[in-house]
């Protein structure tokens, strides 16, 4: 299911506070992870540093909430119905 999306290990990312479309940086998939019936992600980004927890990113236009940012790079969770 999630083979199409994440076909390469490299995807966008647009942050901003409206959505205007510009890409601010690429990021590649370090980690997935299956947690009950939803699907978590680590990403790995020049920006991941400067996320906050809360903070809403454009992954590919799929709008993902950040859960939690590290060295490696930020977190974020696709549920179910995102999948």
């Amino acid at each position: 299911m999630l083979v199409g999306i994440f076909q390469f290990p490299y995807f966008v990312l647009k942050i901003n506070k409206v959505f205007t479309g510009i890409i601010e940086t690429v990021g590649k998939v370090i980690e997935i992870k299956s947690v009950e019936s939803n699907m978590v992600f680590l990403i790995s980004s020049s920006i991941s540093s400067e996320l906050k927890i809360d903070q809403s990113v454009s992954h590919n236009g799929v709008c993902l909430t950040v859960t939690k940012v590290g060295e490696d790079g930020h977190w974020v969770t696709a549920i179910k119905e995102t999948l």
